[in-house]
């Protein structure tokens, strides 16, 4: 099921969206076996975006396995700015000649959302085919420069104009960005690939399943911290799984230092074998 959530400042649009006509593009989720629900909230004042958007992450983000965002372009930065690794955010565009209730209106909005699928779709496709590490690497600590302009060029994926170029352009990103960052240790006892950054801390993505990402908010945590670790770029994560984090290509190595967090606060690691880092730069 996925979520396509609206935020306006547009009254007329908030009541059309929220009045239960069906505005996605039903046979087109179908014949991918899936199927979508939408909701929308009004625009009232400063902050009220981010304070919608963090309720609707309570509501819902347990039971849905896509998520995408809609807004007014006067609150995109402010969206995006905040989700737009976790979620596709997608700006509705000038609306104001489409706004008699009629069929241009759900036409109008049935565009825009099948396209925002599309990437959706696309993006799916991506995590089943090989890529799925990669993309959910945690983006504050992984520090390499070509993997953070690979993320935001796919959260710009929806402002960009000639979509299908953009996305062939994506997929020879991708390739070129795991045939440089992805190696071998060249430890004799293994053969395991891991992803190694620009300051060679290197990322191996663990099977086990012993730990677990905070929220509590008395240490800061807010629902974006939870909805980080559970999506990116609108796709659901296991998110349970992160990444083992160690120090450069030896056979005894250690890591320590300073790491940002989830919500932005720089962490101090003592001297260990290895880290465990959750997709939102969560560790544990």
């Amino acid at each position: 099921m996925i979520l396509l959530t609206f935020v306006t400042k547009s009254d007329l649009l908030n009541k059309y969206i929220n009045s239960g006509k069906k505005i996605y593009p039903v046979d087109f989720l179908k014949k991918r076996a899936e199927d979508a629900f939408c909701t929308s909230h009004l625009w009232k004042k400063s902050g009220d975006a981010l304070q919608t958007l963090e309720k609707e992450v309570i509501n819902h983000v347990d039971n849905i396995d896509g998520l995408i965002i809609f807004c007014d372009n006067s609150l995109y930065e402010e969206i995006s700015g905040k989700v737009g690794y976790s979620a596709f955010v997608s700006k509705l565009g000038d609306y104001s000649q489409h706004l008699d209730g009629s069929v241009k209106t759900k036409q109008y909005l049935e565009d825009k959302i099948t396209t925002a699928l599309k990437v959706f779709f696309w993006m799916r496709e991506s995590f089943k085919n090989g890529f799925g590490e990669l993309i959910r690497l945690p983006v504050r600590n992984f520090n390499d420069s070509d993997f953070k302009k690979t993320c935001d060029k796919i959260s710009l994926l929806l402002s960009n104009n000639s979509l299908p170029n953009a996305l062939e352009e994506m997929n020879q990103l991708l390739s070129m960005l795991k045939n440089k960052i992805r190696k071998p240790k060249k430890r004799p006892h293994t053969s395991t690939k891991f992803y190694v950054d620009e300051k060679r801390y290197y990322f191996e993505y663990g099977k086990e399943l012993h730990a677990q990402h905070e929220t509590d908010s008395k240490k800061g945590h807010d629902h974006f911290c939870d909805l980080s670790a559970k999506f990116r770029f609108s796709i659901k994560l296991e998110e349970r799984k992160h990444f083992n984090v160690c120090k450069d290509d030896k056979e005894n190595s250690s890591i320590q230092g300073t790491f940002e967090n989830c919500h932005g606060v720089d962490i101090v690691i003592s001297k260990r074998t290895h880290i465990n880092m959750f997709s939102n730069d969560y560790i544990a």
